[in-house]
């Protein structure tokens, strides 16, 4: 297995070598007639011109602009600005703090002391300790507890783990829409039991088996015969309400699963910003 070592990327500030000012570069120079000397970076007066000590236009330092040792050359990432803008004001904090403390004693004539107002740093420790990256790749398991702690605010962990929450919650309910509709899907294998006709049935219908016979023969010079009810029709009647009730189903959960697909999709955003606030600290 190779390892690569990564490091953030350092945009170069782009200078023109035809007029010498920054912001562009030479084959997109607004002002092409105006030509500095390649030297000392002055627009030359003539061909008597005699080169002087050139300012660099970035650091200030003897050299022309953007030379290959100039240390403005490339300009700091934005991670590694914020963390120096986090680092002063973490030190701004514990001077305060330390200030606050150091109040003078009261004197004799004070009869209640003040009480000293103190800062205390903002900054929190994450007490479970995350797994580094070589520790990761050589399976070591080597764990550093401020890997994540340092970069990630409070309100970041907060988002995420009710984040995480919601995505239980949906993920819970899109299984309780989905096992009724795995239930429908399975071919029913239940057999339809026709009621067998009990003793009082039997009487009953015994002594209206005369004005039934009359009825029957008065519909049928009406009515035209009704169709007789057999298993495969009851079956594909059947089939179709099922139909019906999966279809209304997928419709109700249509919503949750939208919502529980832009919720993991947050949720992959917040993991891969954290890793990266990760690999940072790390460095």
């Amino acid at each position: 297995m190779l390892l690569l070592r990564c490091t953030l990327y350092k945009r170069q500030i782009d200078t023109c070598r035809n007029c010498g000012r920054v912001g562009h570069r030479q084959d997109v120079c607004p002002t092409p007639s105006e030509k500095v000397c390649e030297h000392c970076g002055i627009k030359p007066t003539g061909p008597d011109h005699e080169c002087v000590t050139p300012e660099c236009a970035l650091c200030g330092q003897a050299h022309i602009t953007s030379d290959r040792t100039c240390p403005n050359r490339y300009q700091v990432p934005y991670v590694v600005r914020r963390r120096h803008r986090r680092r002063c004001r973490r030190n701004n904090q514990q001077t305060q703090g330390d200030s606050a403390t150091q109040q003078p004693k009261p004197t004799p004539k004070q009869r209640f002391p003040t009480p000293p107002t103190k800062h205390l740093p903002t900054t929190t420790k994450n007490p479970t300790a995350t797994p580094t990256w070589a520790g990761r790749v050589t399976g070591k398991g080597e764990t550093r507890g401020y890997a994540r702690s340092g970069n990630l605010s409070q309100h970041e962990n907060d988002e995420i783990r009710e984040l995480k929450r919601e995505l239980a919650l949906l993920r819970k309910e899109n299984e309780e829409f989905k096992a009724p509709i795995r239930n429908m899907q399975q071919p029913s294998e239940r057999a339809v039991e026709t009621p067998t006709p009990t003793a009082p049935a039997l009487e009953r219908a015994s002594t209206n088996s005369s004005d039934a016979n009359r009825a029957a023969k008065r519909r049928a010079a009406d009515d035209p015969p009704d169709e007789p009810v057999t298993m495969s029709n009851f079956m594909e009647a059947f089939a179709r309400l099922r139909a019906d009730i999966a279809a209304d189903r997928v419709a109700d959960m249509i919503p949750h699963t939208l919502q529980l697909t832009v919720l993991h999709a947050r949720l992959q955003i917040l993991e891969q910003h954290a890793a990266v606030c990760a690999t940072t600290s790390m460095q």
